[in-house]
């Protein structure tokens, strides 16, 4: 059941008692401050039953304290407990004194059903909205976009390994659909890593036609049944076994084999199949998946976060993005000319090479060699 703060505040807040221990300036007495005007527990109110079960940690203080979170770049256990002993903590989440904290296990409950119900986006809008009101965004404003790697949680897999646990998931999805044997032998697969000889290539290569026949037959299986065919768990388990398949197994003279090189879109693990190949310059590689971030130069407010394939382009997310960010009444980001985003000559001259189709007008005035934003060219895209 949803929890609410008391509209009518409290004296005994952090905020209030012990305004004096409150860092001056800092992110906490500004979210202490402002904190109520863009989070309310009504904007959440959609996630929790109503009338079923104990009342909850008001959304709010939840929203706050995961905004502490974030700026301190600290983990559940750790932000448990600064929720309970911080006095910087308590004054942002708009707690009183003696608030005896928030559980580890709650932070990753409420992250569960924000991203069920896509209720992040509610506090960008609200923040949004809010700037909007202070008149922060008269004039167009200079958007900044930066692209940057995040790792996936998911282990990188072999070929081998993608295969049987990726017929497990089909033959877990498909149930008691599935024939005895088959199952019995897909289950004796994907729970454990067969005892061959993994140095001797004859072993290695005996085992992979014995996986992608057993994978042939599963898929031939679900494929037969109309009443699987309807189910969305077993056709998104069966693509995902063929995409495996296909991608990492290729048929030769001598036999199946092993494929020379990468898949554009490659399947990379098995316990995360969102999860790519990515690089975030030619020595520099990561697997999971790619973070844009576009945020306002002159009031360094974001406004608005996408998270794509690791293998996607840095600069393919930047006009989506900058469409959202103007979708919201009083925002108008300012371009070159009617063209954008096809680069002109000038602004190829400036930067020393050309742009591809994609790449967003540069900025009309010069930057100093050596400033931040010439160093990150490479992954930031900076647009007027």
């Amino acid at each position: 059941m949803l929890g609410r703060v008391d509209p009518q505040g409290s004296l005994l807040e952090t905020r209030h008692m012990r305004r004096q221990l409150v860092t001056k300036g800092s992110f906490y007495e500004r979210l202490a401050d402002h904190g109520h005007e863009i989070v309310s527990d009504e904007d959440f109110a959609h996630l929790y039953a109503p009338g079923k079960g104990r009342p909850s940690v008001p959304p709010s203080v939840m929203v706050r304290a995961m905004l502490c979170a974030t700026h301190d770049r600290t983990s559940d256990a750790e932000t448990s407990r600064r929720t309970r002993v911080d006095s910087d903590w308590k004054a942002a989440m708009g707690v009183d004194d003696w608030f005896e904290g928030i559980g580890a296990t709650t932070f990753s409950l409420m992250r569960a059903r924000m991203v069920a119900h896509d209720a992040d986006s509610a506090l960008f809008a609200k923040t949004l909205e809010r700037a909007v009101a202070a008149g922060i965004f008269r004039q167009p404003l200079m958007a900044v976009i930066d692209s940057s790697p995040v790792h996936g949680a998911g282990a990188v897999a072999s070929t081998y390994e993608l295969v049987r646990k990726m017929m497990g998931r089909l033959a877990r999805a498909m149930g008691p659909h599935l024939e005895l044997g088959l199952a019995a032998k897909i289950l004796a697969l994907s729970t454990a890593k067969p005892d061959i000889d993994w140095q001797d290539p004859a072993a290695r290569k005996e085992h992979l036609g014995e996986l992608v026949e057993v994978a042939a037959t599963l898929l031939g299986s679900a494929a037969a049944d109309k009443e699987l065919a309807a189910n969305p768990e077993v056709t998104e388990a069966a693509g995902l076994l063929s995409q495996v398949v296909l991608q990492d197994v290729e048929a030769t003279e001598a036999g199946l084999a092993i494929r020379q090189g990468v898949a554009p879109d490659r399947v990379v693990s098995h316990s995360d199949p969102e999860m790519r190949h990515g690089r975030k310059s030619a020595s520099r590689r990561f697997d999971g998946h790619k973070l844009d971030v576009i945020i306002d130069e002159a009031s360094e407010l974001v406004l608005g976060v996408e998270v794509r394939a690791g293998n996607a382009g840095d600069g393919e997310g930047a006009v989506p993005l900058l469409s959202r960010a103007t979708e919201t009444e009083g925002i108008e980001v300012a371009t070159c000319c009617v063209t954008w985003p096809i680069p002109t000559g000038t602004c190829a001259r400036r930067w020393n090479r050309p742009g591809p189709p994609w790449w967003p007008r540069c900025l009309p005035r010069p930057t100093p060699v050596g400033s931040p934003r010439r160093r990150d060219l490479g992954r930031s895209h900076i647009l007027e």
